[in-house]
This record gives C-alpha cells, sequence and structure tokens, in this order.
C-alpha cells in the first residue's frame, strides 16, 4: 500500500488523498487527539480560535451537546440511538433519525445528526448524510470533528466568515481522506450545519450535497417556508461548469445527472461533499455555500433534513404538516409522513434514511410541554414519485 502511495503518475486518488503540509502544521492529519482520523493538528489559526470561543463562552453556563451514535443495526425503520436521556434535550428541539428499506442489501443507517446548545449565546444544529460503503463511518466523523470547528469559526465578530468556515471544511475533508479507517475513497457525506449566534441574532449556515436548511417565517399571509440551502447537484450550470472545466465528465442514467469517476466508472449524483476522494479527482468540491443571516421576530424555526425528507416533501409542504406542532411532535410527523409516501410511491421495496432536526427560534424559554400544539392539519397534495434508486453512487 505505502508502494502505491509513492508510485508514479496515474496512482489512484484513493491512495494518495493525504493532507499537504501548510506553514505551521504539524504534518500530522485529523483534528480529534482520540477519533479515528488520527492526531490532533497544532496550526497556531485554531489554537488561537478555540481560545477565543473558550473565553467568549467561558462561565455561561451548562453546554448541552447532543447527537446520533454510532448505530450498525440493520433493521428497517429503526430509530437510530440518540444518546441522552429527555431530561437533557434543549428546550425547543425536536429531531428523529431512522433508517430506511434499501434493495441492495442490508446497510446500517447512513445518516447522522447534532445539536449543541448554550443557552442565551449560541445553538448550532447539523444534519449529515453519508453515502457509499463507509458511508456511515464518514458521516460520523464529520459530524464529531466539524462541530468543533464551525462554531469557533461563525462566532468571530469580524467579516471573515465565510472564509474562515470553508477552511474548516477543506480541513475536515483533508483528514477524512486521508484516513485509512474511514475508506473515504468511494464514501462520503453531505453537511448542513446551522449555527446561530443568539446575542447577535444572526445565523450562519454552512452547505455540501444535497441535504437542506429552511427557515420557518410568521408573515401576514401565514407560515412560510424560506429555503437557506440549494441542493449541488451535477446539473445546476455553476457546478458543470466547474466540474467540466476540471476535466470531470457529467452523465445521465436515465434518473438523474452524475459525475462519472475517471479511474472506477463509478457515478455520483451530487457536485459537493466531504470524503468521495475519487469524485474530488474528478470536479467535485468540498467548499461549503456560507450563508450569514440576519435574523427578525417573523423568523420562528429551522429546520434541517436529509434528502430522505425532501425527495416527497417540498419545504412548502413540510411548513404545512408543522402548522401548530411542538418540536419533537414535528419531526415526527415529518419522519412519519416521509416514510408513507416512500413506501407507497415504491411499493415497500426502497425508503431512504430519513433525518429531521427542528428547532425554534422564537420561544426558546418555553419548556416543550408548555408549547401548545393542534391538530395535524390534512396532508398536502403527493408530490411525483422519487427515483427507485435511493443510493448517491450508480
Amino acid at each position: 500500500l505505502e508502494s502505491r502511495r509513492r508510485g508514479a503518475k496515474g496512482r489512484s486518488p484513493c491512495l494518495t488523498s493525504r493532507a499537504p503540509r501548510r506553514p505551521g502544521d504539524s504534518g500530522r492529519v485529523g483534528l480529534c487527539a482520540d477519533g479515528p482520523m488520527g492526531a490532533r493538528g497544532s496550526t497556531q489559526a485554531w489554537v488561537a480560535d478555540s481560545m477565543w470561543v473558550q473565553a467568549k463562552l467561558g462561565g455561561v453556563g451548562p453546554i448541552s451537546t447532543i447527537g446520533s451514535e454510532m448505530d450498525l443495526a440493520l433493521a428497517p425503520h429503526v430509530e437510530k440511538r440518540s444518546g441522552p436521556p429527555e431530561a437533557l434535550v434543549p428546550v425547543g428541539l425536536g429531531f428523529t433519525c431512522r433508517k430506511g428499506r434499501k434493495p441492495r442489501g442490508q446497510m446500517p443507517n447512513q445518516d447522522s445528526w447534532c445539536a449543541q446548545v448554550v443557552p442565551g449565546q449560541v445553538a448550532t444544529y447539523g444534519v449529515f448524510d453519508g453515502h457509499g460503503e463507509a458511508g456511515h463511518h464518514v458521516s460520523h466523523a464529520v459530524k464529531t470533528e466539524l462541530l468543533k470547528t464551525v462554531v469557533n469559526a461563525a462566532l468571530r465578530p469580524d467579516s471573515g466568515v465565510i472564509a474562515r468556515v470553508q477552511e474548516c471544511f477543506r480541513r475536515v475533508h483533508e483528514s477524512v481522506c486521508a484516513s485509512w479507517f474511514l475508506r473515504a475513497c468511494n464514501s462520503g457525506t453531505t453537511v448542513t450545519l446551522a449555527t446561530h449566534d443568539m446575542q447577535n441574532n444572526r445565523l450562519v449556515v454552512s452547505h455540501v450535497g444535497d441535504s437542506r436548511a429552511v427557515l420557518l417565517r410568521l408573515t401576514p399571509e401565514g407560515l412560510v417556508a424560506d429555503a437557506l440551502t440549494q441542493d449541488h447537484k451535477p446539473e445546476v450550470p455553476e457546478e458543470r461548469a466547474r466540474i467540466e472545466a476540471e476535466g470531470g465528465r457529467i452523465v445521465f442514467d436515465g434518473r438523474c445527472h452524475r459525475i462519472v469517476d475517471r479511474s472506477s466508472g463509478i457515478g455520483l449524483n451530487m457536485s459537493r461533499s466531504i470524503g468521495d476522494a475519487a469524485g474530488h479527482a474528478s470536479g467535485m468540491s468540498e467548499e461549503p455555500e456560507v450563508c450569514v443571516r440576519q435574523l427578525g421576530e417573523e423568523d420562528v424555526a429551522l429546520l434541517l433534513a436529509s434528502d430522505g425528507l425532501w425527495e416527497v416533501i417540498s419545504p412548502a409542504e413540510a411548513v404545512v404538516l408543522v402548522a401548530g406542532l411542538a418540536p419533537q411532535e414535528a419531526a415526527d410527523r415529518l419522519a412519519d409522513e416521509a416514510t408513507k409516501l416512500w413506501m407507497q410511491y415504491t411499493g415497500g421495496c426502497l425508503v431512504d434514511d430519513i433525518t429531521v432536526v427542528f428547532a425554534s427560534l422564537a420561544s426558546p424559554a418555553l419548556r416543550r410541554e408548555d408549547t401548545g400544539s393542534t391538530d395535524a392539519p390534512p396532508t398536502p397534495p403527493r408530490p411525483p414519485p422519487p427515483p427507485m434508486d435511493a443510493s448517491p453512487w450508480a
């Protein structure tokens, strides 16, 4: 293996995607000393960022950090284990992470999610949809590492937020691709992270792939959905131009457009991700789109979900389904409806993994049992059936 890594021209990107050394780096990969990604990095900038955010948040009270744990169970429609007892779930947060039903043999739930809340200071929510043979390992590792760094970057008060968040993604991507444990040659994950700076009432959303973040706003016309992200697909003109400029090739397989890997011929139906070393050699990117948004009184809730939801329920339909529901009821209702639609459209043969994180922005002081709910509204009109193959890889 090492001889192949040192091999001549034409070597596989899966064997050579080691993070390059930069000025100030130790040359070691990974961001977590005891995680699967390797030894701790030691750049002065990252140490300064960590010290700054610790000083900013020091002494403000308990920090609640929850999220999905690694779960290799293979039974379909099972809730992915999510760690803490109910008493530790932050106020105003609802979540669910459910394994789907896949036709290509038994696979574990490859979705992951996280939430970190410092009351009155900052809250960060994330959804990660893994794909490929080791996608569950990649999504779990990226969830763990990216949460540590993006919060630091998003809270800095100057104007360089976008560049700092993009640097966080780049470093984690390089660490993932350099890890033999994660096997990220043809495995990767989407990332959708939202950091709510409560003191400045600002939202920073960073995103690669086709999971989505939606802001729910209460307007004179009623509750509406405002998309904060756009799917990164090969057919999007800006994405196609970048891929083809880097020598990549895009094909339509009858269901969707895919980037064809030059070494294996495998095609991926998204244009940005973390991991997927082979795809990145064919024009994919790990650079996130970053949205910085000032929140107003009309902004009442934040909804993050994997494409297991968005393939069958649009943001506008999601708003109808969650109107009047408490956060946990809203998350469960969306996942239940998405599962029913997948079963209906595929005859019970295929259901994608479904993860929903629903966070209240309007009433963080209310306890969950005090957030009154009404009867659920009628189910909205059904969207067209999703593709029969839920796997991003052909």
